[in-house]
Parts: C-alpha cells; structure tokens; sequence
C-alpha cells in the first residue's frame, strides 16, 4: 500500500499498512489493512489536515486491484477489526479500521 498511499499523509501512516491472515492450504481470504487508529479517520475523509486524495484510499484501492486481478480473485472494500483488536459493542465499531479483503476464485 504504501506505493499507492496519498502524499501528504504521515510516514507512519503510509508504512502501517500490514497483512493478516491465516497461511494454511485452505486459507479463504487475505486481509490488508492498516491498524493504525486513525486511520478509519482518513479513510472517512475526517482528518482536520485534509489533503487531496487522502480520502477513500482502500476504495480507491479495491476498485483498482478488481480492474486489475478481477478475473482472479473476489476484492471487497471493509472495515474489520485487526487481530487483538475488539470485535462487539461500540468498542468493537470504533476498533474497525479500513481493509481490503482477498478471496480466490
């Protein structure tokens, strides 16, 4: 992600992005995202320091990974909580950050 990241966003930002999943043989999907906490803030186009493009970047991600590996995979944009992470209630909600989720034809 970082060589599709927005300019003007934080190095931190632009490097948090990570991979999670499961490597087994019948591994069902593979999961990018980025567990930084606000990074649900710049996806959303919420950050008071907007610059142009930083918004939507998973979105923006997703369409272009479907145009390019569309015939190959399934690729959805979502928010899912990173491993660790809560996952019901509010706290669960608001620990959601932006992915991108990878499944196999």
């Amino acid at each position: 992600m970082p060589t599709s990241s927005p300019r003007g966003v934080s190095s931190s930002w632009r490097q948090g992005g990570s991979l999670s999943c499961r490597l087994t043989a019948g591994a069902e999907e593979i999961v990018l995202l980025n567990p930084l906490p606000y990074s649900r803030k710049v996806e959303l186009g919420l950050m008071r320091m907007k610059v142009d493009g930083t918004s939507e970047v998973y979105q923006q991600a997703a369409r272009a990974a479907l145009r390019r590996f569309g015939n190959l995979a399934s690729i959805k944009f979502s928010f899912r909580a990173p491993i660790g992470g809560a996952t019901t209630g509010k706290a669960g909600r608001a620990s959601r950050v932006p992915a991108l989720v990878i499944r196999m034809r």
